[in-house]
């Protein structure tokens, strides 16, 4: 009878142990002042921005509003990263910042778009594709060896 009891905690403890899983992917979840959200709301990237504005109810205007800010966000983004990029590999590029502007503006993906009813927010997400602007910025350094460019990329970005 006495390994009886001894068993038994056995038996939760192992019950316990099977239930982790479903604990952690509750941890991995996007929360928003405590309620359930897309993932790339609270995702970070160097090629992923979120655009938000507070919005009484979804609409096209406000979401175009929340699309520029992520936009702005984004370029703001790139930018400092390309100069750190750039101060690394040693050089000075006083019109990379209005060249970026530009490549963004052109080839930024809309993502999806997420309304938050109880804040009353619109996130819209903004991203560019990173190969399409690692390509972009080794074409205008072609000079530097590639390795030293995809070395300092990598660890820039």
């Amino acid at each position: 009878m006495n390994k009886l009891f001894y068993l038994i905690p056995l038996v939760f403890l192992g019950c316990g142990i099977s239930n982790t899983t479903a604990k952690v992917k509750k941890f991995t979840k996007c929360y928003v002042h405590q309620m359930p959200a897309p993932f790339w709301v609270c995702y970070r990237s160097s090629f992923l921005s979120v655009g938000k504005v507070s919005a009484d109810k979804l609409t096209r205007l406000k979401q175009e509003e929340a699309y520029s800010l992520g936009v702005s966000e984004l370029i703001a983004k790139l930018q400092s990263k390309t100069k750190l990029f750039l101060r690394k590999l040693g050089i000075e590029d006083k019109k990379i910042d209005s060249q970026i502007k530009d490549f963004v503006i052109l080839n930024v993906l809309q993502g999806e778009s997420w309304y938050d009813k109880k804040d009353k927010m619109i996130y819209v997400e903004v991203k560019i594709d990173k190969e399409e602007f690692k390509k972009f910025l080794f074409e205008k350094y072609k000079k530097i060896d590639k390795k030293v460019l995809e070395s300092t990329f990598d660890e820039t970005f």
